[in-house]
């Protein structure tokens, strides 16, 4: 029975019979031609999809981002696919180092985005994202919250919710318009507000008209043509911003333009052209302001066809006529004044 329960052993006749097969050389392992052993080196590179789409983000950083064409195309000559293109570019998006923006013909542009700014989009909604993108596209004009609100499709509650969240990451802040100063305006943080929102120069920092400053700069203006006969608006420009009479703000040549042409507009100055060049087969000119001659002002103007001559002859109708005829003879103070009249009109 012990015997029984021990392990069977083989016969030696069948262990002589598996002696006698033939001998089988090993499988050799199959030989890639040149097309697999590319394709097997390619997925054998360390560098990642995702490495490979902030290499090339990183190539039109100074261009304001990667168009989506542009991106595939780089990609796929490492023989990347759409698919895994897609789904790392998400991966990225998620961690905020890649943000993707609308570009000029509204195709997706896709840029880098630095660590501090990664860690204030983190965590943010998709409502929050699309409201971002909304205010971002609108740049230095801003986006109302009527116009956010059509755009979005969001309702007054989550737009109100979404807005509150991006002003607490410091990512969008809300700016007062001159033309309407009772809508939010919202834009980006880092941005100016452009002229159709301040007004432009002619406002305060407090979106008043400043009369007080295009008096000064009207002044200034007349007291240089009085003093150089002439002058150009480059030369009115020039000594304007070297006199420090504007501080806190930057004039433009088009600024000065435009306080000269009030000045015209209230004949106290002229202006005209002065051929400065030539250049594409047209001529070039230049406007140049001098003073108008005495007397052309226009107060001075209506003063003289205003003050009528007290004389005896308008309160009396007999003093016109000549005797007992219809012939009327001529008053002396109203020959002299429409004498004086007439030569300051020639004057123009």
């Amino acid at each position: 029975l012990v015997s029984g329960l021990g392990a069977r052993r083989r016969s030696p006749g069948r262990r002589a019979r598996r002696r006698d097969l033939p001998h089988r050389a090993p499988c050799a392992a199959p030989r890639l031609n040149d097309a697999m052993a590319t394709a097997v080196s390619k997925k054998r590179k360390p560098s990642s999809v995702a490495s490979q789409i902030l290499a090339v983000c990183k190539e039109h950083d100074g261009q304001g981002g990667v168009a989506q064409k542009v991106l595939e195309s780089k990609l796929a000559e490492n023989d990347v696919k759409s698919a895994d293109m897609l789904a790392a570019l998400n991966e990225l998006m998620k961690k905020g180092k890649v943000v993707a923006c609308p570009g000029m013909d509204k195709a997706l542009v896709f840029r880098l985005q630095s660590d501090e700014d990664a860690a204030k989009m983190r965590d943010l909604t998709a409502e929050d994202r699309l409201v971002y993108q909304e205010i971002e596209q609108s740049q230095n004009k801003g986006a109302s919250t009527k116009d956010l609100r059509s755009k979005t499709g969001l309702q007054a509650p989550a737009l109100t919710k979404a807005l509150k969240k991006l002003e607490t990451r410091k990512l969008v802040r809300q700016v007062k318009s001159v033309a309407s100063k009772n809508t939010k305006i919202y834009m980006l943080i880092d941005l100016e507000p452009g002229r159709e929102i301040t007004g432009g120069t002619w406002y305060s920092d407090d979106q008043e008209f400043d009369h007080e400053l295009i008096t000064h700069l009207r002044n200034a203006a007349i007291g240089l043509v009085q003093r150089e006969v002439q002058a150009t608006v480059a030369q009115v420009h020039e000594f304007i911003n070297n006199s420090g009479l504007v501080r806190g703000k930057v004039l433009e040549p088009s600024d000065i333009e435009e306080i000269l042409e009030t000045l015209v507009s209230d004949a106290r100055l002229e202006c005209d052209k002065q051929l400065t060049g030539s250049g594409g087969g047209r001529a070039l000119f230049e406007k140049l302001y001098r003073m108008r001659p005495s007397f052309a002002f226009i107060d001075d103007e209506v003063r003289a066809y205003t003050s009528v001559p007290d004389c005896a002859c308008l309160s009396c109708s007999s003093n016109w006529r000549s005797g007992a005829g219809t012939q009327l003879r001529p008053c002396p103070a109203i020959t002299a004044w429409l004498a004086q009249a007439c030569e300051t009109n020639a004057h123009w």
